[in-house]
């Protein structure tokens, strides 16, 4: 397939539902709250494209807004 008709591939549908940290997947659970310590979280979701659902918190950290996104097995999404 050429890298053009690759462009014009439509992506699947992006999902997010609001949850929260206590309904994520325990190793997803565990990475968030390492790579957020020492701040605080604001908002979870679940992504779900193509079959593929990661997980998403907002937090913030030193007056900052940041965010982290990781896989259920807790590996992080780059």
């Amino acid at each position: 397939m050429s890298s053009l008709a690759k462009m014009r591939e439509p992506k699947p549908p992006l999902v997010e539902e609001e949850t929260t940290l206590e309904a994520v997947p325990a190793a997803a659970k565990a990475a968030i709250e390492k790579k957020t310590a020492g701040g605080k979280i604001t908002h979870v979701e679940n992504v779900i494209q193509g079959g593929v659902t990661t997980y998403e918190a907002a937090y913030t950290k030193g007056g900052r807004k940041l965010e982290v996104a990781v896989r259920a097995d807790g590996s992080a999404v780059k």
